[in-house]
């Protein structure tokens, strides 16, 4: 199994959000991905190559989380906590690559 990427994280992260009532720290977001995902030890440990004080899965939720952010389906709620919005609340299954070329196409200002 790869560690996954921040797309592969996009649906699990909104999800967690939602089982937890709406808001939480990247942290606690990470233990209910990696619990809700039942990510093995080897995957969910891993560290980033350029920071081994930092997950890897770590790294790309909160890239996920930015973009979620960026899509208008999160807002940060404060010194570290993420909130769904009420387009969050609302919203089903994402299109992974759908929510990327979305940012992308709002960040070239397309």
């Amino acid at each position: 199994m790869d560690i996954p990427n921040r797309r592969a994280l996009l649906n699990p992260a909104l999800v967690a959000l939602k089982n937890m009532g709406g808001s939480a720290s990247l942290r606690d977001v990470k233990k209910q991905v990696v619990s809700d995902m039942e990510y093995p030890a080897d995957i969910a440990d891993a560290t980033w190559p350029s920071n081994p004080n930092r997950t890897a899965i770590s790294y790309n939720l909160s890239w996920a989380l930015t973009y979620l952010k960026l899509s208008g389906l999160i807002e940060k709620a404060g010194n570290g906590i993420w909130r769904l919005t009420q387009a969050g609340i609302d919203s089903g299954v994402l299109d992974p690559l759908e929510v990327e070329r979305s940012v992308n196409k709002r960040k070239t200002g397309g």
